[in-house]
């Protein structure tokens, strides 16, 4: 497996975990660990993702609360996430041109994982950012005045998922700088790095050091924003 050197990260280092690489050469070792971590990261979010209903009546609970049918409407519950969906995701990025899937790797489990991929503003805005056409002028408007160019090519960063019990303050640090570096380093042809999160993140200190930039406010319940940082 390709592992991520993390010598100028001393804690992560010490902590004895292993940063891999996931790629089509190691993907059949890692799948079954990456999708049980993407469930317990979205069973213990603030989404409460673990279970639905199979008649999509809107009910969905946590692993702990998950009932044997819907108390709303009596339908079967099934799990919120199959893991065919999981692995759909995980190949869809894996069939861009220039992708990253980082995970922390654990003697047993993935404690953490987080992926992102190059490609153009306004694909990024299709798949992942939401923007009506307005407001997507608007980004263009506030990213051009912070001397980055939406013409350019930008290396969209996920939110970084962290499985519950791994949740401790050096952990977020150190990967989050981690994933930032990787990208800079391994893609040289990415011009600028974007990411959407909320200012209502446990991560959010460390973003700011990092994306100094905030180029989009949401104006929504969740106070979500985009940052965006040119590559030096």
């Amino acid at each position: 497996m390709k592992t991520i050197n993390t010598t100028n990260y001393p804690m992560l280092r010490e902590s004895g975990f292993s940063v891999v690489q996931v790629t089509p050469e190691n993907i059949w070792q890692l799948e079954s660990r990456v999708t049980k971590a993407y469930k317990q990261v979205f069973n213990a979010s603030a989404w409460r993702e673990w279970v639905k209903c199979a008649n999509l009546c809107g009910y969905k609970a946590t692993y702990e609360e998950a009932p044997t049918v819907c108390p709303e409407c009596s339908g079967d519950i099934v799990d919120f996430y199959s893991d065919a969906e999981v692995s759909e995701a995980i190949w869809k990025v894996m069939n861009k041109s220039y992708y990253q899937i980082l995970i922390l790797l654990t003697e047993w489990e993935v404690g953490w994982f987080g992926w992102g991929w190059q490609d153009t503003l306004e694909t990024i805005n299709t798949e992942k950012l939401w923007l009506s056409q307005d407001k997507f002028r608007l980004l263009e408007a506030w990213l051009s005045q912070n001397t980055i160019n939406p013409e350019w090519s930008f290396f969209y960063l996920s939110e970084v998922w962290i499985v519950p019990k791994y949740r401790k303050n050096w952990i977020w640090a150190s990967i989050t700088r981690l994933n930032y570096d990787t990208v800079t380093n391994q893609t040289p042809e990415t011009d600028a790095t974007i990411v959407r999160t909320s200012t209502g993140s446990p991560m959010y200190p460390i973003q700011q050091e990092i994306w100094s930039a905030v180029v989009f406010s949401y104006n929504d319940a969740d106070n979500r924003i985009i940052l965006s940082r040119k590559n030096s």
